[in-house]
């Protein structure tokens, strides 16, 4: 678990001022002591990149109905879970241009200000020579869940200017990540509702890495810098809308999850205490929940009911004045059918 590594972690890295690098780690360290732990299992992970692909304008309705289970409030996941359930949605998963890590596991440690979210993001990678890294983004993001009359005021020269963009861009997408990118393309009013998703995003320089930013300007310079920011900024709001954000909307639906509660071990702890380490804390494990009733339909047609197909994470939520619902899921082909551990996306 991610929460685990980060709150023992110290990379031992000095800078000749004498600051140690793990300096900057000891605010989200703060943070994570007090904060509800949620850790998405691979069938929530892949549920949550389902929604991402719904309809902008549905996921623009849902924001209103958001709720932290605390603030502050951390969730994670395992990349490489995320990078399976994309493939299976149709995505080439191409590595990021300037890449030169594998990340491993992502976290997020939310917090809500009024109608604003403010994350920190944390993540360990694997380097290109196998070492393995924790470390905290140089920046700290915003989310709006306000309504923003100046992001709704998009000018339509700015859809030729994507249109003219998506001409020119060879699309290696398919399935639903190629459907999504069809809607984006042909349906005015979804890519500027995607357009908003997207710009409800700000980001800037990290405030608990003041010290740190002078140190890493005087070492690579200022541009050198920034572009490091600006790259984890795109990282972040990718990795935010493709996974953190869907999975608050799952988090929220009355009838589309369960949170397994997991106790701190007590055992274990009292010998990491001898040690002088950092106790494992209780944690929840977010868990996709198919209904009683839906298990015993499914189960009718010959599946079995901890073997449910992918097929079925092609439901979706609706949006009701009463909050927001998961709404039937089902299967394309038979249920019977041959399936494979990597495409299970739902669990109970």
């Amino acid at each position: 678990m991610l929460a685990t590594i980060l709150a023992e972690y110290d990379s031992g890295m000095v800078y000749p001022n004498g600051y140690r690098h793990s300096q900057v780690l000891e605010g989200v360290k703060k943070n994570l002591a007090i904060a509800p732990k949620f850790v998405m299992d691979p069938h929530a992970t892949a549920m949550a990149a389902n929604v991402a692909l719904s309809k902008p304008s549905s996921i623009l309705a849902a924001l209103g109905f958001i709720n932290l289970a605390a603030s502050p409030m951390w969730i994670e996941f395992l990349n490489p879970e995320l990078r399976n359930a994309l493939a299976n949605l149709g995505s080439p998963n191409l590595k990021p241009e300037n890449s030169v890590v594998a990340l491993e596991r992502t976290g997020f440690m939310l917090q809500r200000d009024g109608d604003t979210l403010v994350m920190d993001y944390v993540h360990t990678a694997r380097t290109s020579n196998n070492l393995m890294i924790t470390d905290l983004a140089p920046i700290q993001a915003s989310y709006s869940l306000d309504d923003l009359d100046e992001i709704k005021s998009k000018s339509f020269l700015h859809l030729i200017a994507y249109w003219r963009k998506q001409a020119d861009v060879e699309r290696v997408g398919k399935g639903r990540i190629r459907e999504h990118d069809k809607l984006l393309s042909n349906d005015k009013a979804e890519f500027f509702a995607y357009s908003e998703l997207v710009d409800r995003f700000s980001w800037r320089p990290h405030p608990d890495m003041k010290t740190l930013r002078p140190i890493m300007v005087s070492m690579m310079g200022e541009e050198k810098t920034s572009e490091v920011e600006r790259l984890q900024a795109a990282e972040m709001r990718r990795l935010f809308i493709m996974q953190i954000l869907p999975a608050l909307i799952l988090l929220n639906c009355r009838n589309a999850v369960d949170v397994e509660k997991v106790p701190a071990p007590d055992k274990l702890n009292k010998q990491r205490a001898k040690k002088g380490r950092p106790p494992i804390s209780e944690h929840n494990v977010v868990k996709i929940h198919l209904s009683a009733t839906r298990k015993r339909v499914y189960e009718a047609h010959g599946g079995v009911g901890h073997n449910v197909r992918g097929g079925l994470v092609i439901g979706h939520f609706k949006v009701r004045k009463s909050g927001i619902f998961w709404w039937s899921p089902h299967w394309r082909g038979s249920p019977s059918d041959s399936t494979s551990p990597k495409t299970y996306v739902l669990t109970r």
